[in-house]
């Protein structure tokens, strides 16, 4: 996607209304929440849902195939319960 600038105001309350096409490049809509992430002075908007999605992508590459996580931890607390 090509870059694009826009030219916000800061309304009563310190609102900003985003254009319709900024709303839907990041898939978000009214009642949505939004992630702002600051770095020297320059402020980035994503979407808390797409946010999540990249996370949980970059930590499943991490994990070799055929290994659950869920059952190794319930593995581990079993071993631990049945320490005490």
């Amino acid at each position: 996607m090509e870059p694009h600038t826009y030219h916000l105001r800061i309304g009563g309350g310190r609102r900003v209304v985003l254009p319709p096409e900024v709303c839907q490049s990041l898939a978000v809509g009214i009642g949505d929440t939004l992630v702002v992430r600051l770095e020297a002075e320059r402020a980035t908007l994503g979407s808390v849902d797409r946010t999540i999605d990249r996370f949980q992508k970059l930590l499943a590459a991490k994990v070799p195939v055929g290994v659950s996580l869920v059952e190794e931890l319930i593995a581990e607390r079993a071993e631990m319960a049945g320490r005490e």
